[in-house]
């Protein structure tokens, strides 16, 4: 006597096609800056590698690869990284060229930011006193504001000097 019942079959489901093409990474009009750079300038890919291992000791070629496919891997070249190209072989152009050095003489800058009616105001003024340009107006101003403060801090070290 079989007493056990057989299960009902189910009819099987077509089945499901994968789709490889669709990434989530970047579009499609992505240009990865570090393939641009080494192809700009001319660079092996494995001496690209040889330099990032300075840093990073387990970089290698298919790492280098994945980097160079961002928009495929979601895989980027650390700002480390980034920074040893520019040191190692000194781009002539691409976008890990390095930043050419500040080349004015007084390399300390300050800046603020106005609204348009009050920088067009202090515009006419410093012009109208003979600044040639706003940094020599500033520049001015900087230099009477600090002999001022010299001036009254060495005034009160006299008063309680007496």
């Amino acid at each position: 006597m079989n007493t056990k019942k057989e299960a009902p079959t189910v009819p099987a489901a077509a089945p499901q096609t994968k789709k490889y093409n669709e990434s989530i990474a970047r579009p499609c009009d992505y240009v990865n800056p570090l393939r641009t750079f080494r192809i700009m300038n001319n660079i092996p890919a494995a001496d690209i590698v040889s330099a990032i291992r300075s840093k990073f000791p387990r970089y290698d070629k298919t790492l280098q690869s994945k980097c160079e496919r961002t928009e495929v891997y979601g895989v980027q070249l650390a700002v480390e990284g980034a920074e040893i190209l520019s040191r190692t072989f000194k781009p002539i152009n691409g976008p890990f060229q390095a930043k050419t050095p500040d080349r004015h003489r007084f390399t300390r800058r300050i800046s603020c930011r106005l609204p348009e009616d009050v920088f067009c105001e202090l515009q006419l003024y410093v012009q109208s006193e003979g600044h040639g340009t706003m940094q020599d107006w500033l520049s001015s101003k900087i230099h009477m504001y600090l002999r001022n403060k010299r001036r009254t801090k060495k005034e009160h070290i006299n008063e309680s000097g007496d």
